[in-house]
């Protein structure tokens, strides 16, 4: 269903553009809410030897067995809506009941937290020497999330998401599930950014070296969030057996924000292909990049 967004994409951009407004109606937003996740609790099963000997091997490697997850799904819950709410064309609606133009909904695979003792070296008065053990932790977290369409009842996509904090350890069983609930949403913000990218236009051509086309002007700003580094991709349709293709032949990276619907930006990639591609008038499409 991701194509079928791209495809829409396409044909919004295929008209070609005469000039740059407050919005160019190239990025729509649309409201999303999340529902209550859930989490499926494994089963207990009867003692047997096989599972006591496994349970004892995970001691032994030092996963905590005894965590509370369902405790946890307020807080992912919550850390997904604040990542979701920086995704530059969605609103947010924190209310799971709420009539919105997307809904996201899931649950909480797993969340396994890990432990090792560590130790405080340190001499005393005397001269001894001393070693207090104390424990650390780290978490991996992982949901699974799905983006349906409201109105139609659609379901856009379905992923698997991972966070961890493995490669720091904390203090608490608490600072290393939080830290790998954040590092889990960080990547949820990047894919949905993904998902519903921000499209431009090139509206007028900028610095040329010979057969390089060096800078770019592009009919997105401040207005959508876009800010300086920023890069997008340059891409060109063809058709193949009445299949739209793509294909991407440079990138972009913003110089300067130079107003609400208009950014300079740099041909970091494919000079010489988008000077091409300009000079014989091909219609480019520019999609940000995550």
């Amino acid at each position: 269903m991701k194509k079928i967004i791209l495809a829409a994409i396409l044909v919004a951009m295929i008209a070609p553009l005469t000039g740059f407004a407050q919005d160019n109606g190239m990025n729509p937003r649309f409201s999303v809410t999340v529902s209550e996740l859930t989490y499926q609790a494994p089963q207990k099963q009867k003692p047997t030897v096989g599972n006591v000997l496994e349970a004892i091997a995970d001691a032994a490697t030092g996963v905590v067995t005894d965590v509370n997850n369902e405790a946890y799904l307020p807080i992912v819950r919550a850390q997904i809506l604040s990542s979701i709410g920086a995704v530059r064309r969605l609103v947010v609606v924190d209310d799971p009941n709420a009539k919105t133009d997307y809904l996201i909904f899931g649950e909480v695979t797993s969340i396994i937290v890990n432990r090792k003792t560590e130790y405080n070296e340190w001499t005393d008065k005397k001269g001894r020497k001393h070693r207090d053990p104390y424990m650390t932790y780290s978490a991996n977290v992982s949901a699974s999330l799905t983006l349906k369409e409201v109105a139609t009842g659609v379901i856009v996509e379905s992923n698997q998401f991972q966070g961890s904090s493995y490669y720091s350890w904390f203090n608490s069983i608490d600072e290393s599930v939080k830290k790998a609930v954040n590092d889990m949403c960080n990547k949820i913000g990047k894919h949905y950014n993904e998902v519903f990218p921000i499209q431009a236009a090139i509206i007028e051509r900028g610095e040329i070296n010979k057969d390089k086309q060096k800078e770019v002007y592009i009919n997105v700003g401040s207005a959508v969030g876009i800010y300086k580094n920023a890069e997008f991709d340059v891409i060109v349709t063809g058709n193949i057996g009445g299949q739209t293709t793509r294909k991407i032949i440079g990138r972009l990276k913003v110089k300067e924000v130079m107003g609400n619907d208009v950014s300079l930006c740099k041909v970091n990639k494919g000079d010489k292909e988008v000077k091409a591609a300009l000079d014989a008038g091909t219609h480019l499409i520019i999609i940000s990049r995550n």
